[in-house]
């Protein structure tokens, strides 16, 4: 739990912030985070020039109310690490351009971001996007987790998943995980004369033989990882599913796979977990400074040295 030092919530100024607050509270106490910096911002909003005379109101700064909003919330349900520092800001600005820019000027460990008022996308962009990896918890969730499983497609971004995954249920006591790999009969599996069901049973136990041997190459750090195989076309869907009528707490998943391109896509498995999930929280797992070039390069935002 090292790795996450610093730490970037994404407030809504809703009650939807609660469990996400109490999930940022729970880290820093398992990883002695050096801070937290809480960012509420709004995108600001153009008002005509007649309006404006006639509705000075309209116009009026969001950064004395919102910060009292954010400061209550907070309160609330922030019981973190004694020694983390706490800041709060308010900003005017397009959130997932606010948060971004934070994460690579601040060298941001780990974002953790709820559901806006509207929807998930800004959740969803900053997984896209971010240089490290991202909690997103939905409204539902007890903002703590005893029960934990992980999406594994064993490609080289699953080391660093379960490396992640164990530390996290290592640090709060949780003695097991439950790692998933989905495996999917081929379409042309009617061009043979094998039966679907033998062909079904053969895959299911090469993928369990598989999964095992790759849990058994790990440093566990003394968790027990129960290897899980399932068939499924759609991986992302079949996790989300399951994570959710099974009452997993946390669900872990790489944000990239097998077929990813360039350093900054999420992962359409990933990506369709977060959109959907509605109790479990997801930890989108990346390498800290994951298409760091690529997100400076697009920002226009250049930071000194060496960030990462």
């Amino acid at each position: 739990m090292y790795r996450f030092e610093k730490l970037l919530v994404n407030l809504s100024l809703t009650e939807k912030d609660a469990p996400l607050i109490k999930f940022a509270s729970v880290i820093t106490k398992l990883a002695c985070s050096e801070s937290i910096h809480f960012i509420y911002s709004r995108e600001p909003v153009e008002i005509p020039s007649n309006l404006q005379k006639q509705y000075p109101w309209l116009i009026e700064p969001i950064s004395s109310s919102a910060k009292t909003k954010a400061d209550e919330i907070i309160s609330k349900y922030y019981d973190g690490y004694p020694d983390c520092s706490v800041t709060v800001e308010i900003l005017e600005k397009q959130p997932t351009v606010a948060l971004l820019e934070h994460s690579l000027k601040s060298k941001i460990d780990l974002i953790i971001s709820g559901e806006s008022p509207d929807d998930r996308s800004v959740a969803v962009k900053l997984a896209r996007k971010a240089p490290c990896s991202l909690l997103f918890v939905p409204p539902e969730s007890s903002g703590n987790f005893s029960k934990v499983c992980l999406g594994l497609d064993m490609s080289s971004y699953s080391y660093y998943a379960i490396d992640i995954a164990t530390a996290f249920s290592k640090a709060n006591g949780v003695k097991e995980i439950d790692c998933i790999n989905y495996y999917n009969i081929p379409t042309g599996y009617h061009k043979t004369n094998i039966p679907k069901e033998e062909i079904r049973k053969d895959l299911e136990i090469f993928s369990e033989e598989k999964l095992k041997k790759f849990l058994s190459d790990q440093n566990l750090r003394g968790v027990q990882a129960n290897a899980v195989t399932k068939e499924s076309h759609c991986p992302g869907i079949a996790l989300r599913i399951l994570a959710d009528n099974e009452d997993y707490d946390l669900a872990v998943v790489g944000c990239r796979g097998k077929d990813a391109l360039t350093a900054t896509l999420l992962g359409s498995n990933a990506e369709d977990i977060i959109k959907n999930s509605k109790k479990c929280a997801v930890l989108a797992v990346k390498e800290k400074g994951t298409g760091i070039s690529f997100l400076e390069n697009l920002m226009g935002l250049k930071t000194s040295g060496n960030l990462f």
